[in-house]
C-alpha cells in the first residue's frame, strides 16, 4: 500500500516517543532475518513496555494503556491494517532488557 510503511514507523516512533523518558534512545532495525521471506523493521524502545494481554489488546480500536494517554486508540489498529494490507503484519515483542519493539514483516523483493 502506497505510503503504508511510513504511517506505520510514524506511529511507532510517536508512540515510544511518547512513553520514553526525555533523552531516552530510540533505535529503528532494519533486519532480513535469515531464511524469512520478510523484511522486518523494527522500532525499539526501553521504556516500560506492554504485557502480554496488553500487547493484544493495543490492536484493538480505541484501546490506550492508561485513560489520561493521548491520541484516539486508533494508531496501532490502523498501522496493523496496512501491513496486512500490504502483505505483512505488525507485532509487539518485549524488548531484551525492557521496553517494546514494535516489528512491521513486509515481503521481501525477489529479484
Amino acid at each position: 500500500v502506497p505510503g503504508a510503511v511510513e504511517q506505520v514507523l510514524d506511529n511507532a516512533i510517536d508512540n515510544a516517543m511518547k512513553v520514553s523518558e526525555v533523552g531516552a534512545t530510540i533505535n529503528v532495525v532494519v533486519a532480513h532475518p535469515a531464511e524469512s521471506e520478510h523484511l522486518a523493521v523494527r522500532v525499539i524502545d526501553h521504556a516500560s513496555g506492554l504485557s502480554a494481554t496488553e500487547k493484544v489488546q493495543a490492536f484493538q480500536r480505541f484501546w490506550r494503556a492508561t485513560s489520561d494517554a493521548e491520541g484516539t486508540g486508533l494508531g496501532l489498529p490502523i498501522a496493523r491494517a496496512l501491513a496486512l494490507a500490504s502483505g505483512g503484519d505488525l507485532v509487539l515483542l518485549d524488548t531484551p532488557g525492557g521496553g517494546l519493539t514494535v516489528e512491521l514483516r513486509l515481503p521481501a523483493a525477489t529479484s
